[in-house]
Order: C-alpha cells, then structure tokens, then sequence
C-alpha cells in the first residue's frame, strides 16, 4: 500500500443498524459526521471510502498526476476498470466533497 496523503490521526466510522430499516438513518449519519470532520481532514484512506457516497482526495497532487500519466501510457484504451465513483471528475479532490 502506499501513502501520499497521510495526516497524525486517522478517525473511521463503522455504523451497524439493527435491521435494514436503519440504514438511511446510519448512512445519514455517518455522511453528517463526516461532513463536519472534513475541514480537519487531509484526504482518506481509500479501503474505507465509497466514492458513490463521498468524494476524498486518496492520494497526493503530485502522485495523482502521476499515476494518471502511468495509467494512460499502460492502459490507453481503458481496458482495466478504475475506481467505482459517482463522477469520475470529482475523484481524488478535496474541493469537492459532499457531506
């Protein structure tokens, strides 16, 4: 694994319902308190993030460019997926999260 954007702590969420009806109310909550965190936080660990849900800078400007460079020299065609998110212009950004 490797670490470009790494801060002292690191702060995870893990919410259980006690049935699906509590899902909403646990996503709700996990996005609320996340939200609230963000101006403090440096970006995410990207095993625990869903993009869908929540876009996060994983990795530094300098080594998103690169790997960017990397992957369109190596895959040029897209062959191999890439992350599963929302919008791919969102990825790997600190100005655009959504709480």
């Amino acid at each position: 694994m490797a670490l470009s954007v790494q801060g002292d702590l690191y702060f995870a969420t893990y919410v259980v319902g006690e049935s699906p009806e509590q899902d909403g109310r646990c996503r709700s909550w996990v996005s609320d308190t996340m939200g609230r965190l963000a101006p403090f936080s440096v970006g995410c660990y990207l095993g625990d993030s869903d993009f869908n849900v929540r876009a996060d800078q994983f990795m530094s400007d300098a080594a998103w460019d690169r790997f960017q460079r990397i992957r369109a020299d190596r895959d040029p065609g897209g062959l191999f997926c890439g992350y599963d998110c929302a919008d791919p212009a969102r990825l790997n950004s600190r100005s655009l999260i959504n709480p």
